[in-house]
């Protein structure tokens, strides 16, 4: 009987237990008890000692100042990047604009050399008359390059009309046919160009292709709108393209207007120059097609 564990309840008379020695066990040893209190521990929930409590903060404040500096650095370096970024389209735009203008410093000296000479040429042949209203006609003309002289692009109106005061300042030593059309539904006044870019056209067509005809040489410009495109048409009945550049270096006034339409190419916009004959039996002449990029 030495191991044997004798359970012992007292009951009451409706069966209820009253008492017992369940948990009296005399088999019961003391490591039962270690064990069952470990049981207990493990159960319990637990509680954070301070020092944990600090090494935890710790961690964390590490931790999120460690994302927060890296994400500083990245965005440092990304704005940076932008910014050198920016600078770099900016300074692209300025030389542009600077191109534009060192080709229309070349140009208004080149256009003033031609418009002098015919002034030249109408006094030396004793028209005196014909010199004085090219005289006026010319400041009315060198005002109106003066006043768009320092802008990049003009209206098609103001340009036009700087055409117009040049043809008619020819047309005084040479007497030929000027005509002008714009189609309609074109709003010069709105719409934009670079300056001085169609008269090197006219010009091209007058000295070379007109000048000695007089009455019988006609000159067409002719406007019109193709899409994102504005169409520029100078026409003359001259001698011809074949013997216009046969053995002839082409004229500044041309270079100079690839030159700025190469520039407007370079800015993402596709301008482009073409100088064809005149089509037919019995066509002469040359026709300089300028299809210029609108926005």
């Amino acid at each position: 009987m030495e191991y044997f564990d004798v359970k012992t309840f007292v009951l009451d008379p409706e069966l209820n237990i009253i008492e017992d020695n369940i948990n009296d066990s005399p088999n019961e040893l003391p490591q039962d008890k270690s064990f069952e209190e470990a049981i207990q521990r493990a159960l319990a929930p637990k509680k954070m000692s301070r020092q944990d409590k600090a090494e935890l903060i710790k961690i964390t404040v590490w931790s999120l100042g460690s994302i927060l500096f890296v994400s500083l650095g990245f965005l440092l370096i990304y704005r940076t990047r932008i910014a050198a970024v920016k600078r770099k389209e900016s300074l692209k735009r300025q030389i542009k604009k600077l191109e534009i203008k060192a080709i229309r410093s070349q140009m208004n000296p080149h256009f003033m050399f031609n418009a002098l000479n015919s002034i030249q040429s109408l006094i030396n042949s004793g028209q005196y008359k014909e010199a004085n209203i090219y005289l006026e006609k010319f400041s009315l003309l060198m005002r109106r390059v003066l006043n768009n002289s320092e802008k990049t692009f003009v209206s098609l109106s103001d340009d036009l009309e700087a055409v117009s005061l040049y043809a008619e300042l020819e047309k005084l030593r040479f007497n030929f046919v000027f005509n002008l059309s714009v189609e309609k539904g074109i709003n010069s006044g709105l719409i934009e160009i670079p300056g001085m870019i169609i008269q090197p056209l006219v010009e091209n067509a007058i000295i070379h292709g007109i000048a000695q005809m007089g009455t019988s040489g006609i000159l067409d410009i002719r406007i019109s709108r193709r899409g994102i495109y504005l169409r520029v048409e100078v026409s003359d009945n001259g001698i011809g393209l074949v013997e216009k550049t046969s053995g002839k270096p082409i004229g500044l006034g041309l270079k100079l207007v690839r030159e700025r339409l190469s520039l407007l190419n370079a800015q993402g916009e596709v301008g482009k120059l073409e100088i064809i004959p005149n089509l037919g039996p019995a066509a002469k002449g040359v026709t300089a097609v300028l299809n210029i990029p609108l926005d």
